[in-house]
């Protein structure tokens, strides 16, 4: 079945993951080579984006898989996820360090002011403890809690965009276009759950 190397699940894995991390390999260059006026704000866009768009990846597959059959694409979900939650805590920790000066004054002043670190915060209390279930040690243990806990993904990822519309204010197409896409994971997830309930009565 397996041609080769690349045939491994677990090579496929490490490929994945090493694509992913690319971001950060470049923002390291950045910071290294290009030494840059505003290394906060290169550093909040690159993982910020990077976390979002990873998030978005992770909440497609399931569609995706209904729609073409790869069922191969579900032993992903799990590291985009994770990768897209180490981008957002790196995301968090740019911002601690080089905007709040590690201050919590600085942080809940800025949380009551300006209303999209508001909605940032949020998408990253949504998305924390995603993060520290997702492993096969608390699907045992929350079962169907666990499914349930997991639709938290659709809210953090509105949560996320209207964090990003908010910050660029309507100068960047991007959050746009990343809301867009989540809606319409959203809708397709709910007309799926419809259809599925009216098969099941007509059964």
């Amino acid at each position: 079945m397996k041609s080769g190397p690349l045939g491994s699940i677990s090579v496929q894995k490490a490929i994945v993951i090493i694509i992913c991390l690319l971001p950060l390999v470049n923002l390291a260059r950045i910071f290294v080579f290009e030494q840059p006026a505003d290394p906060y704000e290169v550093a909040a866009h690159i993982t910020g984006e990077t976390a979002l768009r990873l998030l978005i990846i992770t909440l497609a597959i399931t569609p995706i898989r209904s729609l073409t059959g790869w069922k191969r694409l579900g032993i992903f979900r799990r590291n985009l996820g994770v990768l897209s939650f180490c981008y957002a805590l790196c995301h968090v920790f740019f911002y601690m360090w080089l905007e709040a000066g590690f201050s919590p004054a600085y942080l809940i002043d800025d949380l009551a002011e300006r209303r999209y670190i508001s909605a940032g915060f949020a998408a990253f209390v949504m998305m924390t403890p995603l993060a520290v279930t997702s492993n096969n040690f608390s699907v045992r243990k929350l079962g169907a809690l666990w499914r349930k806990l997991h639709r938290l993904m659709y809210p953090l990822c509105i949560a996320a965009c209207i964090h990003y519309l908010w910050l660029v204010r309507g100068e960047d197409a991007g959050p746009f276009v990343y809301l867009a896409i989540v809606l319409a994971l959203l809708a397709a997830r709910v007309i799926g759950r419809m259809r599925r309930q009216g098969s099941a009565a007509r059964a």
